[in-house]
């Protein structure tokens, strides 16, 4: 049986609060899922290039989110990968006592060595005797007839390319003409290298290459501090090196010879074998 003192419109009252509530709950459950977006100028850039691969990326989070994005690292260079020098070997080279040295006599210039100075020792020398003792004949001659306190040359070279030491390397050398030796390592080719004269060989030139190389290498000298004996000496007008002391034509270290220094096969061998 109704109530006959119920209102009629208490049932659609009843209805409408529900869809109310129902309303409100779905409202609060939207808004805790997707909060408001943040202003786009809050987006934050982190540069995370040093530790983490630039290829590597973040996948995209829910809307709304602080979203970190990785920038390639534009201010630190590359560690620079360290070089390593490695010594430009020693050539065989036959020592004083081995080729029969006299002691040196009177007293040495000290060197600071500068230079590298072919020459050629200015003899024909055509190994029917052998290099060894021809090297003590020039020692000889050296101090007995010269007055010099050894012979002249820091190393010598036979016609078989094979090295010999000469003048100690702390001492400055000796020449004929009149130029300033001081900074000079001399190195002589045995035998008369002028033009119709003696024609130097691969294997001496190979060994001249090998022994300059190791001498630069040494001193830390480059290839442009070789020259011939010649170079230091003035020209007269008709481009003749004339020695100014004795007026003597000087053509050390021969045409034949100068010919490799001239075209720069040897200075481009020593730079080959410093690596350059």
């Amino acid at each position: 049986m109704s109530n006959p003192n119920q209102h009629p419109t208490t049932p659609i009252i009843a209805l409408l609060a529900g869809l109310l509530v129902l309303l409100v709950v779905v409202g609060v459950g939207l808004n805790m899922a997707a909060p408001p977006s943040l202003p786009t100028d809050t987006v934050a850039t982190i540069d995370l290039a040093p530790i983490i691969p630039t290829s590597t990326s973040l996948p995209q989070h829910e809307q709304g989110l602080v979203v970190a994005t990785l920038q390639p690292d534009r201010g630190i260079p590359a560690d620079p990968t360290p070089t390593v020098h490695i010594p430009v070997p020693k050539p065989a080279i036959v020592s004083r006592a081995a080729w029969g040295a006299a002691e040196a006599v009177g007293t040495f210039i000290p060197l600071d060595p500068r230079e590298i100075t072919l020459h050629h020792e200015g003899v024909l020398f055509d190994g029917t005797i052998p290099a060894s003792q021809y090297i003590r004949q020039v020692q000889r001659w050296s101090i007995d007839n010269r007055k010099w306190p050894d012979i002249p040359y820091h190393f010598l070279i036979d016609l078989e390319g094979t090295i010999y030491e000469g003048r100690t390397l702390a001492a400055q050398g000796s020449s004929n003409t009149d130029y300033d030796l001081q900074g000079h390592i001399q190195v002589a080719v045995l035998g008369k290298y002028d033009a119709g004269e003696q024609e130097p060989n691969p294997t001496q030139i190979t060994a001249i290459i090998e022994l300059m190389a190791w001498i630069a290498d040494t001193y830390h000298l480059a290839p442009d501090t070789i020259h011939g004996h010649r170079d230091f000496i003035p020209l007269n007008a008709r481009g003749e090196h004339i020695d100014p002391r004795t007026g003597s034509r000087i053509t050390c270290p021969g045409d034949n010879l100068y010919r490799y220094l001239e075209d720069g096969t040897i200075q481009r061998g020593v730079a080959a074998q410093l690596g350059q």
